[in-house]
Parts: structure tokens; sequence; C-alpha cells
């Protein structure tokens, strides 16, 4: 099984591109590691504005994911080209995606996340406005949750 190809010519052929990485991840992701499809996607649209920022297009960064790590591949952005941190690059659109997965796995600013996605799990009931609610410390916009959420209405994302 190799990495599925991610092409896109329009939002909605982006959001296919992006659920086909997250199919892709969780073939070998143990269930309660893995992240709603449809929160994945909706968060790569906002974050790379369907596919057309300049992160997405030369560093395979669908979410804006920043580093602080000099030794780690990456772009400054146009307007701040000596900032102290870089927008991380990757091999692949798909890498990225990994990477988004294994933050909201990982990082502190997520717990809350996993602690009720842990408890949706286990009800076998899911709430997307919920879980976005605890995604909210991936934006400096006070109103991510609730985008997140609108985005996955308005694109009716299963």
């Amino acid at each position: 099984m190799h990495e599925p190809d991610f092409v896109y010519t329009n939002s909605q052929s982006f959001m296919d591109a992006v659920g086909h990485c997250v199919d892709f991840i969780n073939f070998t992701t143990p269930r309660d590691k893995r992240v709603p499809r449809s929160i994945i996607i909706a968060m790569a649209g906002i974050e790379s504005g369907w596919g057309t920022s300049r992160f997405t297009k030369e560093g395979n960064n669908l979410f804006g994911i920043r580093t602080w790590d000099p030794d780690t591949p990456q772009m400054k952005p146009l307007d701040l080209p000596n900032a102290e941190f870089g927008v991380k690059t990757y091999p692949t659109k798909c890498a990225s995606v990994q990477d988004a997965i294994n933050i909201l796995n990982t990082h502190p600013a997520y717990e809350k996340f996993r602690i009720e996605r842990k408890r949706q799990s286990e009800l076998d009931a899911w709430d997307y406005n919920l879980l976005a609610y605890h995604i909210s410390p991936w934006s400096t916009n006070e109103k991510y949750s609730k985008m997140i959420v609108n985005t996955i209405k308005s694109k009716e994302l299963p």
C-alpha cells in the first residue's frame, strides 16, 4: 500500500484528496488515535485556502504548521523573512496531514480533545461541535472552532 496521489483542481477535489490521505493514514493508525476525517478536511481547507496558499503549493503544508527549530525544513512568511519561526515544509501533502494528526495526538494543548474523543468513541456518539471546540488552540482566531463546524456543515462533510 502506498500513499495516495494528491491531485486537485478545485475545493471539491482538494477535499477528496485530503480525505484519501486521512483514509490512508487511518489504515495504520489505531482506532483510538484517529481524528475524524471531516475535522481534518475542514482544518486543511481553512488553513490552506482550499489548497491555494503558498505554503501548501510550495511546501506541502496544509495546516500552517510552524517550527522554531532551524534544522527543520521550513519556509519563511514573505512579510516576515527574518522571523524566528518558519512554516514547516513536507515531502508530500499527506505527510503534513500525518503531522497534523500527530500533533493533535501528542501536544499538551490538545489533551482535552483527546479526552473528549475517547469519551465519544466509547459512547459511539460523535459530536463534532464539541470535538472542534477542543481544537481551538490550533489558531489564534477565537472563532476557529466555529469555523471548523460551519465548514463541516456547509461542505456537507461526513
